[in-house]
């Protein structure tokens, strides 16, 4: 076979329908498995929930004995 002959068999084959039907197939079919491959869920975000929080008065520290007052004691 000349290089005439295999050109001629090669470009029947590249410009047949059923080739090209097929190798469109399998580029898309590529396409979604790397989709599927590298597809990442977002988290779930949990539901927030209305809580009654009870608001508790905060207690009050005893305030400190001033240097004042001890040293009128002595």
């Amino acid at each position: 076979m000349s290089f005439s002959e295999v050109f001629s068999v090669c470009l029947s084959v590249l410009t047949n329908f059923k080739v090209i039907g097929a190798c469109i197939a399998v580029i898309l079919y590529l396409s979604f498995i790397s989709y599927v491959t590298h597809y990442r869920k977002r988290p779930a975000q949990p539901k927030l929930k209305t809580k009654m929080v009870q608001q508790v008065p905060a207690q009050e520290a005893p305030a400190p004995e001033s240097a004042e007052t001890e040293s009128e004691d002595v």
